[in-house]
């Protein structure tokens, strides 16, 4: 499992390095302004369109996208829609299907996006890079089909990408498996040799399920979210403070306390279960408050210091800036978006790139 350690190691790192430092944050500086300084260059996607593995932009463009839907949602200004469909009408063009690059694994071109960073040196789509690529657009359709007062712009688009994500999952129905439990299901990994994913690469994938199952009212879609959703669910634990603690890879068959997922990987699973939440799928506000609980007790340890793992171990995480993908479930425990506003703002220098700006988008939209 030597490539998959490497992909551990190297997702996170990306995820933390995809940006160049600047200056410290503004604080007298409203929120939304310093994102706009963020996005300033929103129209410029060379980096996408000439990237040769585009299957690494999920641990960096990925986030910029999210940070989209969360913008637009908490401002009403129809600008951020049209950077998100700017970005993700260039990722479409070099999807692997479109460029016509084959996947060593699965042998045809997969409508996703190809990486030999994790599996070299063979080419492959990891399901986890699917779903941190497609879930923005999923998020984008759901906010279009649910606003008849941008369906005339933007309907057309939202019907274009619905069709687009429809078919990068359609394309791992092969890898995807009903069970262990009756009601639970996976999908495994063709370059793991058929054995099941690590949690943040199914529900990766599962937030895109979750939000297409709402906005396109699909079947197929909800099944697979709840299965996935009650996979993750049945595997955590709950410790004496109330925070939930997982495992990064737990076995089909539920398992006890573990050392922890990284809270890079584990804020994955965490908004893949608020998400579920608010479009009604399993998970309950009971499991809010556990979740709430897993940052605030197990996380948070004081003024600009995290746990590296949701088992509260390890300080002064090399992760720490990804706090800011937490913030959503601040709506549950206002604690979160101060804890994590008054670190963003104590940086010097601070970190100006994607992972910030989801940040700065969600202490925006749920930090109030």
């Amino acid at each position: 499992m030597r490539h998959l350690t490497s992909f551990c190691l190297a997702t996170g790192l990306l995820a933390l390095t995809s940006s160049a430092l600047s200056a410290p944050l503004d604080p007298e500086k409203p929120l939304r302004e310093l994102f706009d300084e963020c996005d300033a260059d929103w129209q410029n996607t060379t980096g996408i369109t000439k990237a040769k593995e585009p299957g690494n932009m999920a641990w960096g463009e990925s986030y910029r996208l999210m940070a989209y839907p969360g913008m637009y949602e908490a401002t009403r200004d129809t600008k951020y829609l049209d950077h998100l469909t700017h970005r993700f009408d260039a990722l479409l063009t070099v999807r692997d299907d479109r460029t016509g690059r084959r996947d060593e694994f699965t042998g045809k071109a997969m409508p996703a996006w190809g990486t030999a960073h994790y599996s070299k040196p063979k080419w492959h789509c990891w399901i986890v890079h699917a779903g941190m690529l497609t879930y923005p657009a999923a998020s984008f359709v759901r906010i279009v089909k649910a606003d008849p007062n941008l369906q005339a712009r933007y309907g057309a688009k939202a019907d274009e990408y619905a069709a687009a994500l429809k078919e990068t999952i359609a394309g791992y129905d092969p890898d995807w498996r009903n069970g262990p439990g009756e009601d639970e299901g996976y999908y495994i990994g063709r370059a793991l040799g058929d054995k099941h994913l690590p949690l943040n690469q199914m529900n990766a994938l599962g937030r895109t399920l979750a939000e297409l199952a709402v906005a396109l009212d699909d079947p197929v879609c909800r099944d697979r979210a709840s299965r996935l959703a009650r996979f993750f669910k049945h595997r955590l634990t709950t410790k004496p403070s109330g925070a939930y603690d997982w495992a990064y890879w737990p076995p089909t068959e539920p398992a006890g306390p573990s050392s922890g997922e990284d809270i890079s990987h584990a804020a994955i699973n965490a908004e893949f279960a608020v998400l579920c939440y608010e479009r009604g799928i399993v998970f309950d506000r009971a499991d809010m408050d556990h979740f709430a609980a897993t940052f605030t007790k197990s996380i948070y340890k004081g003024p600009g210091n995290f746990a590296a793992s949701v088992a509260g171990k390890g300080e002064k995480s090399r992760y720490s800036v990804s706090v800011g993908r937490w913030v959503r479930l601040a709506q549950f425990d206002p604690q979160i978006a101060a804890a994590v506003k008054a670190y963003y703002f104590s940086l010097d220098p601070f970190p100006r790139g994607s992972v910030p700006m989801l940040g700065l988008a969600n202490l925006l939209k749920y930090g109030k």
